[in-house]
């Protein structure tokens, strides 16, 4: 079977992707009283954003709703040869360590987002299922993982999650919630447009071929659906 072939750790691992190069450092205390204003939405997508205080960064919220069931969303992650398709502007992926079935360290590289140079995030994924069903996904930093490479910029990375939530009728929410800081020299209104602009293309792709993908027939073994 195809299924066995693949991690199924990588999947969520890819999922944890889903615009990874926009993480950052430092939460404030009080982000939670800041108020949130939508930059676009539709019936099945929105991407919201808020200031971050006493600093020049933003979060950024993208949520989603799409037909499909956890198993295939996280299968469908897991297909690498097929990231470039949806994930914007990834250049390349790979695991650098699977320390267990539910947490590992990856790096990806992004190109045509950042000016001049690629930029790469190194991340330790942890996941779980919690009560409700629901699949938590959490990142933090793991740069110091991997050696410099001075041809590309590296991402620092404090913390982000994704939540993947069940619904009914085969249907299911992801939200990711992160800030962004791509280092580097780019004007920040620059790096809030192409971020904003970057998960919204994302999502969106993930709204066309997700639904009619083949993993949709598959399911994980521990992953309990609604």
């Amino acid at each position: 079977m195809i299924f066995k072939s693949l991690k199924i750790t990588d999947s969520l691992i890819f999922s944890s992707m889903l615009y990874l190069p926009f993480l950052a450092s430092a939460l404030p205390n009080n982000l939670e009283e800041m108020p949130w204003k939508t930059w676009q939405e539709n019936a099945n997508q929105k991407v919201q954003y808020r200031a971050v205080s006493n600093s020049n960064l933003i979060e950024i919220k993208g949520k989603a709703t799409l037909k499909s069931s956890l198993s295939a969303f996280l299968l469908f992650i897991q297909d690498i040869d097929n990231i470039s398709n949806w994930l914007d502007s990834t250049r390349d992926a790979k695991v650098i360590a699977q320390i267990s079935s539910s947490e590992s360290i990856f790096t990806v590289y992004f190109d045509n987002v950042w000016p001049v140079k690629t930029r790469q995030v190194v991340m330790h994924s942890k996941f779980w299922q919690k009560p409700n069903r629901s699949i938590k996904i959490q990142l933090t930093d793991a740069s110091d993982k991997v050696s410099d490479n001075k041809s590309v910029i590296k991402i620092a990375v404090h913390s982000a999650v994704w939540l993947i939530t069940p619904k009914a009728n085969n249907y299911i929410t992801i939200e990711y919630t992160f800030i962004a800081d791509p280092k580097g020299s780019i004007p920040k209104w620059l790096v809030h447009r192409l971020s904003l602009k970057s998960i919204w293309k994302t999502l969106k792709n993930l709204q066309q071929q997700l639904p009619c993908s083949p993993w949709q027939k598959m399911h994980i073994e521990g992953i309990v659906e609604m």
